[in-house]
């Protein structure tokens, strides 16, 4: 069972989150804060797996409360927010720790589907972060993880032409980092499908743009993505890329609204399949942390093409879902763990 802190200045937010996780038996609400000073005291006395954060509270706000408490615990944070508070939440509240940042859900128009997916993903964040703090009070979580290094051969340090990457749950912080990593001369486009809602997606970008290296924008229809540049699918489009005049030295983005893939727009397997498609061989893929099994199929696609899959390694997934879900189909030529990727990445391109 989780152990939940809700945390908000809305007696209606904390009485509805409340009653909603009250009726799912994965979880204990410990406790409900009205502000980040509260959010604290009751942080010692009931040691939470996990927080739901509000961002603008009066006597503390959520990111001056989330440091504190990370600066003395290691609960898993979620930064719970609105429209006029997304930008801070990305810019400040994963920089202060936070592993997410999920829209306040409406619970006069959430679907079933929308309500049982915002559970499974709080669920697997707290459930997470539960067993890395009882491994870690038992000292068995290992420091050094072996890494799964398959055999990859590379027949020129410089073949590849595109770099796609997917991610969901914890993806925000996880593609920060990746990106981070890479360098402002990184050789290839890269493309990235993060699920994520509406309007986040351009706070997102922002975000990225202004705390990585790389020019970071939201992808547009029939752009040719250029090297060391990072197009991110907006929210409600699938991002694909088709080759420019049958050439497969170079391709066009293509946004389109066809129906969503294991209900969701974007879809990773789009990308992935797109990919696959106009490159083949050309492609290096990235798997991040997320639930589900979105990107499994597309990276089996570019598997039988004999691009270069990557799967992020469980020690480091908020949540190991979708990287498992291809490492389970057999398409991942190497599994490593985040703080690792880019380098090898470099390498792997040449830079």
């Amino acid at each position: 069972m989780i152990k939940l802190l809700i945390v908000d200045d809305s007696a209606v937010v904390r009485a509805m989150l409340s009653e909603l996780f009250k009726n799912d038996e994965r979880f204990e609400v410990s406790g409900l804060a009205e502000n980040g000073e509260r959010a604290v005291e009751l942080n010692e006395k009931f040691s939470p797996d996990l927080i739901i954060m509000d961002v603008n509270m009066p006597v503390m706000n959520g990111i001056d409360a989330t440091k504190k408490i990370l600066s003395v615990s290691n609960p898993a944070v979620v930064m719970f927010t609105t429209e006029d508070t997304v930008a801070r939440a990305f810019k400040d509240g994963l920089k202060a720790g936070a592993l997410e940042v999920i829209k306040k859900p409406d619970l006069a128009v959430m679907t079933t589907r929308m309500l049982t997916d915002f559970l499974e993903n709080i669920f697997l964040i707290g459930e997470k972060q539960k067993k890395n703090r009882e491994e870690s009070e038992k000292k068995q979580k290992e420091k050094d993880k072996k890494v799964v290094q398959n055999t990859a051969v590379f027949t020129s340090p410089k073949v590849y032409r595109l770099l796609t990457i997917g991610a969901s749950t914890g993806g925000p912080a996880a593609i920060q980092k990746l990106l981070s990593g890479l360098g402002k001369d990184f050789p290839l486009p890269v493309l990235i499908t993060q699920h994520i809602d509406s309007v986040f997606d351009t706070h997102f970008v922002s975000w990225l743009n202004e705390t990585s290296p790389l020019t970071t924008e939201l992808a547009k229809n029939s752009t040719i993505p250029e090297k060391g540049h990072v197009y991110v699918a907006p929210a409600g489009f699938h991002l694909t890329v088709t080759p420019v005049n049958d050439s497969i030295q170079k391709c066009r983005i293509v946004l389109n609204t066809e129906p969503p893939v294991h209900f969701l727009r974007p879809a990773v397997d789009k990308l992935f399949s797109s990919a696959a498609q106009t490159f083949g061989k050309k492609v290096i893929s990235v798997l991040l942390t997320g639930m589900g099994r979105d990107g499994a199929e597309g990276s089996r696609e570019l598997f039988e093409k004999d691009a270069l899959t990557i799967a992020e390694d469980e020690s480091s997934c908020v949540v190991y879902g979708m990287p498992k879900a291809a490492v389970d189909c057999g398409c991942i030529k190497q599994v490593l763990p985040l703080d690792s990727i880019a380098d090898y990445l470099r390498n792997v391109t040449g830079v």
